[in-house]
């Protein structure tokens, strides 16, 4: 588990270092560094959109992930101005404040963009608080998609499996859309056993995303 959070963190700051060098580059020709109109959508920058499942929701194609680091503020303004409505954060990243102080300079962004965040409940009844501390943080009162982050690190395979088909997470998740504070709740996992996991969130019918590991380089495809 250390090796793949290895790779992930540093997969994740080269490509945000990528992407700051291309945002700085931005910012220096803008000139003043306004931040509206940093905000403002390119008419050329239309970023396709295509449906989250069965949610109802569209989201663009691309989504912009991120974590603790400097120049992260001017990553997200340069990805919304390419086109760009959606955006990944967690309680580990370290980047929700930026989500907070972006939504407090340009508080017409925050209706313009997906918002995906994470936290990582033992058990269901853990997901209100946190919810609760996300929004906290993150500067705003609804969280449009809510993951339970590493799904199965947690758990026995046994108990991970058992929650995502259990009554206690069918209420817990449906008082928190009641509630308004996030319109959907999935998990995401890098769990070694995650096809095990992807079918019981499949047979519980409860949660409305799922974020799966995905790194084709790091391991040998089959004959």
């Amino acid at each position: 588990m250390e090796h793949e959070q290895d790779q992930l963190t540093d997969r994740r700051a080269f490509l945000q270092a990528g992407a700051l060098a291309t945002a700085t580059a931005t910012a220096l020709s803008l000139g003043s560094g306004d931040s509206a109109a940093q905000d403002a959508p390119a008419k050329e920058a239309v970023m396709p959109r295509r449906p989250l499942g069965k949610t109802g929701a569209e989201i663009t194609l691309l989504n912009i992930g991120t974590s603790k680091g400097r120049g992260i503020d001017r990553i997200l303004r340069y990805a919304y101005s390419r086109g760009i409505r959606a955006f990944d954060t967690s309680e580990t990243y370290g980047s929700e404040i930026d989500f907070k102080r972006w939504f407090a300079a340009s508080p017409e962004v925050r209706k313009e963009v997906f918002v995906v965040t994470k936290d990582a409940p033992n058990v269901p009844e853990q997901l209100p608080a946190m919810l609760d501390k996300r929004l906290e943080a993150m500067g705003t009162d609804y969280i449009d998609l809510l993951f339970m982050h590493s799904f199965g690190d947690y758990h026995s395979m046994g108990d991970a499996v058992a929650m995502l088909k259990s009554r206690e997470l069918a209420k817990t998740v449906e008082a928190i859309k009641k509630s308004g504070k996030a319109k959907f709740v999935g998990m995401s996992t890098h769990h070694k056993d995650r096809a095990a996991l992807l079918e019981a969130a499949a047979e519980g019918g409860i949660v409305d995303a799922i974020m799966v590991q995905y790194s084709p380089g790091s391991r040998r495809m089959p004959p």
